[in-house]
């Protein structure tokens, strides 16, 4: 249960900073993984992973988010620099 909130709790923080696409494709893997059955308590990440999703969905779109990361870093960036700004200003 953990693991399927901070997927969408990481989803929403991502999207904060305007990365989108990113955020969407959280979401994908949060509603992929949400479907499967409790994991068991024994096991790996990789055997609950390649029981919940066979095609490869997952690896897939984590590819995807992996190739967005400069993309990220820079959206970031520019949030918290916005923030900072505001904050100096006083227009939180």
């Amino acid at each position: 249960m953990q693991v399927r909130i901070s997927l969408r709790g990481m989803a929403a923080a991502v999207a904060t900073i305007g990365a989108s696409s990113v955020a969407e494709r959280l979401t994908e893997i949060a509603v992929i993984v949400e479907r499967a059955p409790s994991p068991p308590s024994s096991g790996t990440s990789g055997h609950f992973l390649e029981s919940v999703d066979p095609q490869g969905r997952i690896s897939a779109l984590k590819r995807e988010i992996d190739a967005e990361v400069n993309v990220r870093y820079a959206l970031l960036e520019a949030y918290t620099l916005a923030q900072l700004t505001n904050s100096a200003s006083g227009d939180q």
